[in-house]
């Protein structure tokens, strides 16, 4: 998600050409393997809010410029931020190993019914995630200001992968009980959610440069069709994908009546 913020800073003479405003999910699904799990549970448990006004600040260790040698050999203020970022990444990987853990037991223990209402409530969070990622887009085309938005880009990779990792867990356990019509449809669902998730940010990265050209004294009819041509497009193609998720859900949410009769 984050190629979308350094692709939308591009000019206009030096942005992807027609073929690639048609090819952009296509492009994205080949280049985009998202972030590791590790690292997205790492944002997710210890990003704190972001104060934009700080961002033209200028730390100490800036206000001089050239290098530096310490004879002494005491350690740096950028040396001692590395090792207790070392010390943090070490203590979340312990925090999250012993989570993975608790949460695999619990897993263990459900049922079958209970195993498929946990991937509906995943499906929820999964919709709220895209509404929170939207809003932030909407903010950024309203406003013309990126600040925010590689922020947004890092919390919904994080977001998904979590909510992605949750869902291979439960089909894990349905392959051990053999459950293979389940573990087919969790599939299913992976597949079309990592394909919806690739076009959405596709779709951001037209919506953008859209924005983008209006903003130009010089906008080129031209060029707007394109983009417009694009946004539609991927649009379309959301659609269509958003319907195939549908038509998964239901079939789950029938094996699940069946499972309650």
């Amino acid at each position: 998600l984050i190629e979308v913020v350094a692709v939308a800073f591009l000019p206009v003479s030096k942005m992807p050409s027609d073929e690639v405003i048609n090819n952009s999910s296509r492009d994205m699904n080949s280049n985009n393997k998202g972030i590791p799990i590790e690292d997205a549970l790492s944002i997710l448990s210890v990003r704190k809010p972001h104060q934009h006004s700080d961002c033209n600040s200028i730390g100490e260790g800036a206000k001089h410029m050239g290098q530096t040698i310490d004879l002494l050999g005491t350690s740096s203020p950028a040396t001692n931020e590395r090792d207790d970022e070392e010390i943090e990444k070490e203590r979340l990987r312990i925090d999250r190993e012993e989570r993975n853990k608790r949460v695999q037991n619990e897993l263990n223990d459900m049922s079958e019914s209970e195993l498929l209402q946990a991937v509906l409530r995943v499906q929820e969070d999964r919709a709220k995630a895209y509404k929170d990622y939207e809003t932030d887009l909407g903010a950024v085309l309203q406003t013309g200001n990126m600040t925010g938005y590689p922020d947004a880009c890092l919390e919904a990779t994080a977001a998904f992968s979590v909510l992605s990792e949750t869902v291979k867990a439960i089909q894990s356990v349905l392959v051990k009980r053999k459950q293979k019509e389940m573990v087919g449809l969790l599939k299913q669902l992976q597949g079309y959610e990592k394909e919806k998730l690739h076009i959405t940010a596709a779709h951001h990265l037209e919506r953008i440069r859209k924005r983008n050209e209006e903003m130009q004294p010089n906008c080129e009819l031209r060029t707007m069709k394109l983009l417009e041509d694009g946004v539609a497009s991927l649009q379309r193609k959301i659609n269509a994908t958003v319907e195939k998720i549908n038509e998964t859900i239901d079939e789950i949410r029938c094996i699940l009546l069946d499972l309650n009769d």
